[in-house]
């Protein structure tokens, strides 16, 4: 699939269902039913792109199940926008850095709150919140990669639809259900752009739901890490190690690697540093 800029992508997606709302809806499968024309490689085609369609269509753009962790930790109403929502979590997580707990959300493979440094007291703030942002993150994760497999699916049928097309041509003006099949297909393409468009719009939300908690949980405690990875890293150098000639024969052979060679050494000891506070 030929790479494009997701904006320049989301764009057209969008310009194509403004586009096709002017047109008149002749299909059965814009319709939600399905044409059954006895070829199978068209009738499960349309009966694919019918069932992607209605289970997208279902799909709750609000994603008010993202954000219920958080609404019912911090006692604020369902419909609270994401930006208040922050700027709470912002005033609880302060809270444990003014006590020298530095925190941050590792969002992959599976998001999850690490406390770098310090400790807290596991009262009911530092708890509530934790878990709260903690589950929040891996909800929105979870439905972002869900919503993905869909869109993937929805452009593979895309480009099956283009192919279809071109069978359709094989069949003939005389066969009488030429015109039907184009129909259809015609139909499909603009329930694929329907569908794609909620796709992206919602895959967005979730995109920006994790970097906002992202930046609400960071006190300090990912910029730490780096800085401590980097020092180590620098002074770090790899001990040497022989290959094939390396001992005499009737020797006992030696299952530690060289230390202390010319040029080598040992690798630090690793640095001590906080837990991932998992639920």
């Amino acid at each position: 699939m030929p790479l494009m800029n997701p904006i320049v992508r989301s764009l057209l997606v969008v310009a194509s269902v403004a586009l096709a709302g002017c047109v008149p809806t002749n299909s059965l499968v814009e319709k939600g039913q399905r044409l059954r024309t006895g070829k199978d490689r068209f009738d499960t085609y349309l009966g694919e792109v019918l069932e992607l369609s209605q289970r997208v269509s279902r799909l709750d753009s609000d994603l008010f199940p993202l954000r219920q962790p958080l609404t019912e930790a911090f006692d604020v109403g369902v419909d609270t926008p994401l930006l208040r929502l922050m700027v709470v979590t912002r005033e609880r997580i302060g809270k444990l850095k003014s006590f020298g707990v530095t925190t941050s959300l590792r969002i992959t493979p599976s998001p999850i709150v690490v406390v770098h440094h310090g400790d807290f007291s596991h009262d009911e703030v530092d708890e509530v919140t934790l878990r709260a942002v903690q589950e929040s993150a891996v909800r929105t994760l979870t439905t972002y990669r869900e919503y993905a497999q869909d869109l993937e699916l929805a452009t593979r049928l895309e480009e099956a639809r283009t192919k279809l097309g071109e069978q359709v041509e094989r069949l003939g003006q005389a066969s009488p259900d030429r015109a039907k099949i184009e129909a259809e297909l015609a139909g499909a393409g603009r329930l694929l752009g329907k569908v794609k468009s909620k796709l992206l719009t919602d895959m967005r939300t979730c995109s920006l739901m994790l970097v906002a908690l992202a930046e609400a949980v960071d006190t300090g405690g990912a910029t730490d890490r780096d800085t401590s990875c980097d020092e180590a890293m620098a002074h770090w150098k790899p001990a040497r190690r022989t290959y094939g000639r390396a001992r005499v024969r009737g020797s006992a052979p030696s299952s530690a690697p060289i230390r202390g060679s010319a040029g080598g050494g040992a690798a630090p000891p690793p640095k001590k540093g906080g837990g991932d506070f998992d639920m």
